[in-house]
């Protein structure tokens, strides 16, 4: 709304009454004021105009404010209605309530005076209407947010009465969210697991810190988040969990750590093989220099010829034996 002006539709069988009260409502407040003399056109005029507010008698020939108030509230939902009739007329007022109106309003006395009153009750009633629906809208934002997240989510009191859950939270379950509302948790859990969220719970009220933990429930994996919510006076007053299901993350980290080992046990394999091949070399080296040495001083012919009968090795004392120089 903010400095755009209200529009107000004033029903009114005085005529007098319905041109006194516009020129006074709009000087008064924000307001445009558009006027109808019968319940039966103020209908016509809802249909074709979109209002802000209504203002209306009681006392009308045909439909009276009652009943368009009745069926302002069965067609149009909760536009603000203000009643402004007589005085004396408790009885208009209970059924008034039962159908929803948001103000009533006793005419009579100074003029000015009254539709001041009545001016402050319009913007009083637009505002709060305002908020009424921010307030769903906010809801249904936060619904529908959590509703959209993969964690189960649970809002409970430090009694662990459950205040509300998200969908994926009364699947757990196998419940409609709406159902586990003002179930303790000790309903769904076992003692053990209650215990245990208990404790968690007294943890987080100790510390005023959010808290972050892991369970293992048969194989399946949770993770914990615990939210502390406050009062006025700093205090925890409740808790917002969301537990998020980790069993494939888990699953996947220990088919990592798992390959990790066996990588590492092929590498320690390898290593082993390594050394045991690095000592065979140096026994062989270590075996041909004393084939070597023995050769070179051995006063035996020693030859060493390859497949086709080329020499691949004549030890020294063949060539003092046949005068043949040894780079032949």
């Amino acid at each position: 709304m903010d400095n755009q002006p209200l529009k107000i539709l004033y029903v009114d069988d005085e005529e007098d009454l319905l041109v006194l009260g516009k020129i006074f409502m709009e000087r008064f407040g924000n307001l445009t004021i558009d006027t109808s003399p019968s319940a039966t056109d103020a209908l016509e005029k809802i249909i074709k105009n979109s209002y802000d507010g209504i203002v209306s008698d009681y006392q009308m020939p045909g439909m009276d404010g009652i009943d368009l108030l009745r069926e302002v509230r069965g067609k149009y939902g909760d536009i603000p209605f203000i009643l402004f009739t007589g005085r004396g007329r408790e009885e208009v007022v209970v059924q008034a309530i039962e159908y929803g109106v948001d103000f009533y309003v006793q005419k009579g006395g100074e003029p000015k005076s009254q539709f001041a009153e009545l001016v402050h009750k319009i913007q009083q009633a637009v505002r709060r209407k305002g908020a009424e629906r921010a307030l769903v809208q906010s809801e249904r934002m936060s619904r529908a947010l959590l509703n959209a997240t993969t964690d189960a989510v649970v809002h409970f009191d430090r009694d662990m009465v459950i205040l509300s859950v998200n969908e994926r939270f009364a699947k757990r379950f196998d419940k409609k969210p709406e159902d586990l509302i003002g179930m303790g948790l000790h309903e769904l859990l076992s003692p053990e697991l209650f215990n245990f969220r208990q404790n968690k719970v007294q943890e987080v009220i100790r510390t005023k810190q959010l808290l972050r933990f892991e369970e293992n429930h048969d194989g399946i994996f949770l993770e914990n988040s615990f939210y502390p919510i406050f009062d006025d006076h700093g205090e925890v007053e409740s808790f917002a969990v969301y537990s998020r299901d980790i069993t494939e993350r888990k699953r996947t980290e220990e088919k990592l750590i798992a390959a990790y080992e066996r990588i590492a046990a092929d590498e320690d394999e390898l290593r082993a093989n390594y050394k045991e091949l690095s000592k065979s070399e140096n026994r062989i080296r270590e075996s041909e220099e004393k084939f070597r040495s023995l050769a070179e001083h051995s006063f035996d012919v020693i030859m060493i010829f390859d497949p086709d009968l080329r020499h691949l090795y004549v030890n020294p004392y063949v060539y003092e034996q046949t005068g043949i120089p040894a780079r032949d």
